[in-house]
C-alpha cells in the first residue's frame, strides 16, 4: 500500500511539473543576453525536433524573426497549430490586460531563431532614446561610431544595443541583400 501511494504521488508530481509554466525569461531556450532598466533582450533558438517549455508572456514585447522555419505552437489547453515564419518579420504585443501561455516546437530541418525584446519601463529622456539594431540577412554590415570612427561588424542573427545620444551610422558594402531592423525604445 505504501509503495502504491509513493508511486501515485510521484506520478502526480511529474504530471504537475510537466504542465507547469515558467515566465518567458526563465524558459531555457530564451537566453537573456542584454538587460538594463528599460529592456530585456531574450535570444531564442529552438533546434529541429525541439520544443520549448510552456512559458508565460506578460511584459510588453517586440519580436523579430531571424530564420525561415516551420514551427508548431500550442496555447495552454489548446490545439497545436502550424506556422511558417518569415525572416525579418517583426511585431509588437502589449500584453496589456492579457497574457500568453504557450510553447513552440520546431518541425523543420533548420533552427528557429527569434528575439523577444521585453520593454521593462519607458525611457525618461524626451529626445534621445536607445536603439536596438538587428541584422536578419546581409554581409559586411558595420556600425560606425561617428565620434571615434571605430567600426563593429554586425552579422546576420546579431543585434547591437546603441546607447541614447550616440552619434553613429551604418556602412554596408556586402553583395547580399540587406535585411536590417532598427527598434527605437520609447
Amino acid at each position: 500500500m505504501k509503495n502504491t501511494i509513493t508511486i501515485l504521488s510521484l506520478m502526480l508530481f511529474s504530471f504537475t511539473v510537466s504542465m507547469a509554466q515558467v515566465q518567458v525569461s526563465k524558459e531555457p531556450r530564451h537566453k537573456n543576453v542584454l538587460e538594463n532598466k528599460y529592456i530585456r533582450l531574450l535570444n531564442v533558438w529552438i533546434y529541429p525536433g525541439d520544443t520549448s517549455l510552456l512559458h508565460i508572456h506578460s511584459t510588453p514585447s517586440v519580436f523579430l524573426i531571424f530564420t525561415e522555419a516551420n514551427t508548431v505552437s500550442q496555447t495552454k489547453g489548446g490545439k497545436w497549430e502550424k506556422g511558417k515564419n518569415v525572416a525579418g518579420h517583426s511585431w509588437y504585443r502589449s500584453f496589456f490586460q492579457d497574457t500568453l501561455i504557450h510553447r513552440v516546437g520546431n518541425c523543420d530541418t533548420v533552427p528557429f531563431h527569434v528575439t523577444d525584446i521585453e520593454l521593462l519601463s519607458s525611457f525618461d529622456i524626451k529626445t534621445e532614446k536607445p536603439i536596438i539594431a538587428a541584422v536578419v540577412a546581409g554581409d559586411e554590415v558595420f556600425y560606425v561610431d561617428a565620434s571615434t570612427g571605430k567600426k563593429k561588424e554586425i552579422k546576420p542573427g546579431d543585434y547591437l544595443y546603441i546607447e541614447p545620444g550616440a552619434a553613429f551610422y551604418f556602412s554596408f558594402i556586402g553583395k547580399e541583400k540587406l535585411n536590417m531592423v532598427l527598434f527605437e525604445i520609447k
